[in-house]
């Protein structure tokens, strides 16, 4: 790796840095900006390589070791890396953090095409536009045993701040699909020889009360349709499903936001996955 100073909020590539704040900057240059720690480490640890590092000064050792520690030492920051040891005001201006933080690293972006030989359930998230339900998502389908999440052109966007921090590092190990349409997704699904399951708080089927041939649905390579919590499932997708499930509750509650619904699918399918032969 290779280190530098910079004590000025002024720099240019401080500017460049910040300027992948707004999506359409990162969009136009496909890169990304991840904030702590435990996200650099978690990238490395998957095998993601930075373009850049920027550690507060102070703190250099202490961040290094930590990241070094989390992703079986730092010879994984290839000599071209370049490290910028940073003042306090230049971490402010590149942080999106109220208190600052330590460590803000750009990477490229981790997307990839649909892949038919996957297996375990696949996520579509259908207009979901809540970047802390889209991450919570992404990290819940990396703990049940997912095998990537899939974005509609009309749902948020990944690479978002909020949604990172929502997933805390599960981007780095689920993978992540963009501009997805529902044919694409239906097409996919059928390729793959998949079911298609959705989301149904209203007249889906009691999670928990699936037939036996509807629960093998849940134990194999099924896509999971997940839509915005206004708008629902989309008609073509819903009437492509085979199984509509619903996440059964107290009536005097209020609906699980998206984010639930999806962790609770994926955790019943995982059990109904270790429950059969």
């Amino acid at each position: 790796m290779r280190t530098r100073e910079i004590i000025s909020p002024g720099n240019t590539a401080v500017k460049e840095a910040v300027r992948l704040r707004r999506k359409r900057n990162r969009y136009e240059r496909r890169r990304f900006l991840t904030e702590g720690e435990d996200l650099l480490a978690a990238a490395l640890a998957g095998g993601y390589i930075p373009r850049q590092v920027f550690v507060l000064e102070g703190n250099v050792s202490t961040t290094m070791e930590t990241i070094g520690d989390a992703s079986d030492g730092m010879d994984v920051l290839e000599p071209d890396v370049e490290v910028c040891i940073c003042s306090q005001p230049v971490m402010e201006k590149l942080s999106e953090l109220g208190s600052g933080s330590r460590v803000i690293a750009v990477f490229d972006f981790i997307d990839r095409q649909l892949a038919a030989e996957t297996e375990g359930p696949l996520i579509y998230l259908a207009g979901v536009g809540d970047p802390g339900n889209a991450g919570t998502i992404i990290r819940s389908a990396s703990a049940l045993g997912g095998c990537g999440v899939a974005f509609s052109p009309d749902a948020v966007d990944p690479y978002s701040f909020k949604c990172q921090r929502a997933a805390m590092g599960a981007v780095f190990r689920m993978p992540i699909h963009l501009d997805v349409t529902s044919n694409e997704m239906i097409t996919h699904a059928t390729t793959r020889g998949s079911a298609i399951v959705s989301s149904d708080p209203h007249h889906g089927l009691a999670v928990w009360d699936s037939s036996v041939e509807e629960s093998r649905l849940l134990a194999g390579d099924f896509l999971l349709v997940l839509g915005s919590e206004r708008k629902g499932v989309p008609q073509k997708l819903m009437e492509a499903s085979c199984l509509r499930l619903r996440i059964p509750q107290l009536p005097e509650a209020e609906s699980l936001n998206v984010a639930m619904a999806g962790t609770v699918i994926l955790y019943e399918a995982l059990r109904q996955r270790q429950a059969l032969p």
